[in-house]
This record gives C-alpha cells, sequence and structure tokens, in this order.
C-alpha cells in the first residue's frame, strides 16, 4: 500500500499530502518513510520533519552519552583491558 501512496503524491492537493505525513508521523500510516513525502511537503511540514529529526539525533546523542558516562565508571582494570 506503501508504494501506491508514494506513487500518487504529484496528483493530490497539499492538503490531502499534509494529511497523509500527519497520518505517517503519528504511526496510523504504516509502511510510507517521511522522507518521501518531502517533496510534495508544505514548508511548515519540511521544518516540522527538521526539528523532528534533529530532536531524535539529539536523543540518540543523549544515549550515547550515558553510555560513555557507564564506561567511566568501570573499574580500572577493566579500562585497561579495553585500552590493550
Amino acid at each position: 500500500m506503501g508504494s501506491k501512496i508514494v506513487s500518487i503524491l504529484p496528483f493530490l492537493e497539499s492538503k490531502k499530502v499534509n494529511d497523509i505525513y500527519e497520518a505517517v508521523k503519528s504511526g496510523s500510516l504504516k509502511g510510507v518513510k517521511e522522507i518521501y513525502l518531502l517533496p510534495f511537503l508544505s514548508k511548515d511540514n519540511i521544518k516540522d520533519m527538521f526539528y523532528d529529526l534533529v530532536k531524535k539525533a539529539g536523543e540518540e546523542t543523549d544515549d550515547l552519552d550515558d553510555e560513555l558516562e557507564e564506561i567511566m565508571e568501570l573499574p580500572q582494570h577493566t579500562q585497561q583491558c579495553w585500552q590493550s
């Protein structure tokens, strides 16, 4: 179903494309990646997509920071083994 939706995007009104974007973003429409909608989205939705990606990247960085802190708390001899 996702590929059929993507193939008709150029022929839809912008409101319909925005409705599809909102459904994909909320998870109620499966099988369509948000990035496929990019050329057909309004400027506001493109900005929303960008901010969501930046936010997600920041959260992933926070997870990485947490993992690094855990490594730094390991006993000294364990850290030495990893450096060898």
